[in-house]
Parts: structure tokens; sequence; C-alpha cells
């Protein structure tokens, strides 16, 4: 890292384009990888149930990488910053999702219709990834590294978008069948089990 006069700070958070972050390589976009396996029971003529396995692993991760290695940039006032580089890297960056999908409806008579779905999820890793906001952010893991080892840094754990539980149940009826009218009425319900909280494990 830079340093030697009271503006290290300043100089070390100067952001110039192109300048103090670069690409040298070619970036991929992050990516996952999914496996699915399902089964469907037909109940009868009137309805089916339905229930899918889902495995999702994640990869290829944006990153920022400041170290030793990356060197120092000269700025326009001639004073020198670190050098960051965007790169990918899923070598620490961890990021897995497991979950059972359900579904089913079924036709009582002519008017009246019941659906619904349910999944249990987990997804678990070391880096959210992402917010409600943004997408693709890049991970801090490989920025300074000697700062960061030690042994309970970036700890794998449930993620906060993990959500266990998700359920919903609706039912359709309808009030009026003609040849060329139709209309219905509906109710829904959803459950959904918490997030965890408090979580912290951007890789920052």
């Amino acid at each position: 890292s830079v340093g030697g006069n009271d503006n290290v700070a300043d100089r070390l958070s100067l952001n110039i384009p192109g300048l103090g972050l670069q690409v040298r390589e070619s970036i991929t976009t992050p990516s996952a990888e999914e496996f699915t396996v399902g089964v469907v029971k037909r109940l009868g003529s009137k309805g089916l149930v339905r229930a899918d396995l889902v495995f999702r692993e994640f990869g290829d991760f944006y990153a920022r990488r400041t170290d030793t290695g990356t060197g120092h940039v000269t700025n326009p006032d001639g004073s020198l910053s670190d050098l960051t580089l965007f790169v990918n890297e899923d070598s620490i960056t961890k990021r897995k999702y497991t979950g059972l999908h359900t579904q089913f409806s079924y036709r009582i008579n002519d008017r009246l219709s019941l659906a619904g779905n349910w999944s249990f999820s987990k997804a678990r890793g070391n880096f959210n990834g992402e917010t409600q906001g943004n997408a693709a952010l890049p991970t801090g893991v490989l920025n300074y590294p000697e700062l960061k080892a030690f042994d309970r840094n970036l700890q794998s754990g449930d993620l906060e978008l993990d959500q266990r539980h998700k359920a919903a149940l609706w039912a359709i009826y309808n009030v009026l069948q003609r040849d060329h009218h139709h209309m219905s009425v509906s109710v829904l319900q959803r459950f959904a089990s918490g997030r965890p909280y408090g979580t912290d494990l951007q890789g920052s």
C-alpha cells in the first residue's frame, strides 16, 4: 500500500476511471449451474401434484483485487495510488442453493378449483452477491488480503437471501359461466418464514 505522508487516505480513495480501477483480462459474467429432478403425480382427471429438487452453485463472481502484486498508478497530480484490478473470483467466494419446490392443483367441480405451492430451501455461502436493488455486486475478498488473514474471516453460513419456507394457497370460483361471458373470484393467502437477521457476508 502507498504510505509516507498526510495525504495517504485521500490518495487511496481516488477513483479515476481507467486509472485506479482497471480490467486487464477478459471478464466472465457471473453464472450458476443448476441441476433439477422432478416428479409429477396426476390426481385422476381433476388435478396433479408436482415436486422438484433444485440444486444451484454460483460462480465467476465479480471481484476487486488490490494486493502487493497489483502495483501502483500515478495520478494526474503526480501522487501514487494502489491499483485495483476488476476480476472474476470463485476460489474463495461461495454461494449454493438447495430447494424442494412443490405445487398442486385440483378442480373440485365445474366452478371451484384449488391450487397452491410450497418450497423449502437453503441458501448458504460467504457472499450474497446481490441486494434487492442491485445485481452482481463485486466482492472485496481480494482487497488487501494481508489484513484479512485470520481464521474467522469470511465464514460460511446462511445468506441474507435465505428464506426456508414459502407457501401460497388460492381458490378460484366461477361465479358466472356463459358461452360469451365468464366471471370468477379468487382468494389468495401467502405464508413465508423470516430471513437471517444481521448477516454480513459480503466479503468486503
